[in-house]
């Protein structure tokens, strides 16, 4: 089955991507002031950092990602493109997360979304 997710898919209007790594997490959005690139923001500075090394990083402790980005859209894309190409796992994302406190994290994630597909297939949402 090939997915139409960027062959102008409706669910692009409100796109809005988490991206999970195995040493990375990242939340990307449109740059409001620049539709060529995409703000990369992160709660660790060094998540950016791993998948975009020559970005500048600029520290916004006040807010709710406390590092960002500002991203050519095709850098962006590039470093997607790549990190997907790598995956050589064929089961188990989170067994391969090596920092502790970080595969806590994916795991609660993990288990949230998981009680939300338990709960949606119930009907119950």
């Amino acid at each position: 089955m090939v997915s139409n997710l960027g062959r102008g898919s409706p669910h692009l209007n409100s796109a809005v991507m988490w991206l999970f790594t195995r040493d990375s997490y990242c939340s990307i959005v449109r740059h409001s002031d620049n539709p060529n690139q995409l703000l990369v923001r992160a709660r660790q500075e060094d998540d950016i950092q791993r998948l975009w090394p020559d970005a500048r990083i600029e520290a916004t402790p006040d807010a709710d990602y406390p590092f960002r980005a500002a991203i050519d859209e095709h850098d962006v894309v590039s470093a997607v493109g790549v990190a997907l190409r790598a995956i050589r796992y064929t089961t188990d994302f989170k067994g391969g997360v090596t920092e502790p406190a970080r595969h806590e994290a994916y795991f609660r994630v993990w288990r949230a979304m998981r009680d939300f597909g338990l709960v949606r297939r119930a009907g119950k949402a």
